[in-house]
């Protein structure tokens, strides 16, 4: 077996013999490929955002987790005032007695 060399040299006489089968699944592989990266990175973007929005969430919760409910609030403004309001009473009923006790 010699082995001959060959020279092959590209040219503007070179051709190339492509069949048209062969090139629509060339075409259709990169368009495959570059559809599915595509979604890739999308999908990718979702999660990456959706991570950063439950963490700011999280720390918005963590923070507010210890503060008063409105309702509370206004309950205990509620029980402070009935609370001053039954010390005032009570004032009331001791200076009461002493009157009492003073003119017997």
């Amino acid at each position: 077996m010699a082995m001959t060399k060959m020279n092959n040299r590209i040219s503007d006489k070179t051709s190339l013999n492509i069949s048209l089968p062969m090139i629509i699944q060339v075409v259709g592989f990169i368009s495959a490929m570059v559809w599915g990266y595509s979604q890739l990175t999308t999908r990718m973007s979702f999660v990456e955002n959706e991570a950063t929005r439950n963490t700011q969430a999280i720390k918005e919760i963590k923070e507010l987790q210890d503060a008063p409910i409105p309702s509370d609030i206004k309950q205990d403004t509620r029980l402070d005032y009935l609370e001053a309001q039954i010390n005032n009473n009570n004032d009331d009923l001791e200076y009461i007695k002493r009157r009492m006790f003073l003119n017997d």
